[in-house]
This record gives C-alpha cells, sequence and structure tokens, in this order.
C-alpha cells in the first residue's frame, strides 16, 4: 500500500477514507457490458463524427466473452478504435479482432488453463504486486505464491 512505502499520507488516507466504494471488475459484471459499449458507441460516433449507430450481435456476445483485463476503460477504448476504424453503420465481431489473442481458440481448453490465465491476468493486471493481487482474487498471499508456483508463472522482465 502507498502509506506502507510513505508515498501517501496515512491522515490524508483516512480523511478521504469516509466511505469505500467497491466496485466490481467488469468480467463479473458482464450484463452490464451491451449498455456501456451502447453508450460509449453513441459518445464517440458523435465526437468523432462517425455514423456508426450499434453493434451486431455477435459483436456483443464477443463482448461479454472477453476477459476485460482492463476493465470499462479498455472496454471505452476498443469501442473507441472499432468506430474510428469502423466501414460500416454497425460494428460486427470483425470490428473487434484486435482483441482476440488467438482468433481460432479464444478459450482456454480446461478449467486449469482457465485458472493460469486469470492468475496470469490479474498479476499483470497489478503490475505483480503479490499483496493487491491477493486481494482481488481473495486468496492468501501464502497461496497465491503456491499457485505461481504451481502454473510456474513468470514475470514479465522488469516485474516481480
Amino acid at each position: 500500500m502507498e502509506i506502507e512505502r510513505g508515498a501517501f499520507r496515512q491522515d490524508f488516507y483516512y480523511r478521504l477514507n469516509v466511505i469505500e466504494v467497491e466496485i466490481p471488475h467488469l468480467q463479473a459484471r458482464i450484463d452490464d457490458i451491451p449498455a456501456l459499449a451502447q453508450y460509449f458507441l453513441e459518445r464517440i460516433g458523435k465526437e468523432t463524427n462517425k455514423p456508426v449507430v450499434g453493434i451486431r450481435q455477435q459483436g456483443i456476445e464477443f463482448l461479454k466473452s472477453y476477459p476485460w483485463p482492463g476493465n470499462v476503460r479498455e472496454l471505452e477504448n476498443a469501442i473507441e478504435r472499432a468506430v474510428v476504424l469502423a466501414k460500416e453503420r454497425y460494428l460486427t465481431r470483425d470490428d473487434f479482432a484486435f482483441l482476440s489473442r488467438s482468433p481460432a481458440q479464444p478459450f482456454p481448453q480446461s478449467l486449469r488453463e482457465n485458472e493460469k490465465q486469470h492468475l496470469e491476468r490479474i498479476l499483470s493486471f497489478c503490475g505483480w504486486n503479490i499483496s493487491k493481487a491477493a486481494a482481488i482474487l481473495e486468496i492468501s498471499r501464502v497461496t497465491l505464491h503456491s499457485k505461481i508456483g504451481e502454473f510456474d508463472i513468470r514475470p514479465p522482465a522488469g516485474q516481480g
């Protein structure tokens, strides 16, 4: 935490920390994705003067299946990129191809692989801050270290 590092004053933290608002990650709120996507599409369409008016169902289904490691901001950026590059009035799955890791196999094959990929995404999202990642995952730091070893997950160069 920033207080422990001396980067944030404790008294200031308590002054700001009157009400804690916890917002779940977008991946846990997939039913919000269509409304958020439409909101961003309309706003960005007006800002860019592009006549994009909606997203086809297969595009919505893809957006709902994507893990969104960058949360709502990543969704907003994806919509903006798709709108700016769109050639039609409706966005399709193809307009979001840049989000795919592997078009032939967009989902993990097993629960074990899914768990490994989720751990990697959370660790990356947290900049390999083990305490923060463990808190998001709602597990202890010891358990997270154990899983990192079990899956042989290694941080990118310069992190961890």
